[in-house]
This record gives C-alpha cells, structure tokens and sequence, in this order.
C-alpha cells in the first residue's frame, strides 16, 4: 500500500513539474536546452518564441512576473527580478521572485478582499531571432511579456 502511494505521488509530481512555453497567449509543451538548468519541483521554463518578420532580427521587449492573489485595499507588487544568466550555449532569465508580495500597511477597515492580478516589476531584454527566450521562474508565477521597440 505505502508503495502505490509513493508511485502515485512520483507520478503526480512529475506531471505537475511539465514544462511549458507561452507563445502569445496559448501554453503547450516543450523542451528546453539540455545545457539550461535542471529543475527544482517548485520551478517551471516559460519559452517565447517570436516569429519576426524578414526584415527584423530582433525586437525590444518587455518581461515580468504575474500573480492572482486575494489582496485588500493596500498596495501591491509582486517581489523579485530578472537576473541574465548564461549556461554552456544559451542566455536565459531567472526571476528571482517566490511569489511574495510587497505591499503599503495601511489600515483596511473592514474591506473585503478582492482577486487581482498583481505584477513585479519590468524587464526590457532583446529577443533575436536565432534564440528562443527562456525564463526560469517559481510555479505559482505567471510570466507575461510585450514587444516594445521593433
């Protein structure tokens, strides 16, 4: 018995540890480098790839970190920043945040708690067209990003 509960827990762990790639707005599954660094069970990659235009070889964008949270009526940043990080082949981003917040202390008489979306703050990075991103990030964090500057 305790061994079906290991290999349940085995299995459902490494179902949740799937990577997965944004691409616009949609998520699938993916492989990242073999030279990137291996996972720990709270991490993910998020990947972007871009398809450029012919006469783009890269863009401006802008990344950052993404949480929906019960929060009140205080102020709200989601914590931490990108850090450039470069393996045997490949530059990538690691957010260096774990999900906490940071907020005002105000007194919130009475309020109810409403879900929001809270961010961290921005990254300007350039996106080329031979490389694809990769950002490694902690689960419960959502990695967002917009083209600024063709």
């Amino acid at each position: 018995m305790q061994h079906k509960t290991l290999y349940f827990l085995f299995v459902l762990i490494s179902l949740c540890a799937c990577n997965s790639s944004k691409v616009g707005n949609s998520y699938s599954k993916t492989r990242v480098p073999s030279d990137l660094p291996e996972l720990k069970t709270d991490q993910s990659w998020t990947k972007i790839a871009l398809e450029l235009p012919k006469e783009n070889n890269e863009v401006t964008l802008e990344i950052w970190g993404e949480k929906i949270v019960k929060v009140d009526c205080n102020k709200h940043k989601l914590g931490g920043s990108f850090v450039k990080q470069k393996s045997k082949q490949n530059v990538y981003y690691r957010f260096s945040g774990n999900g906490n917040l940071l907020s005002t202390r105000m007194g919130c008489m009475n309020q109810k708690k409403t879900v929001e979306t809270i961010q961290s703050s921005k990254e300007t990075v350039v996106y080329t067209r031979k490389n694809s991103l990769y950002v490694l990030h902690d689960i419960n964090i959502n990695i967002k990003y917009q083209i600024v500057k063709n």
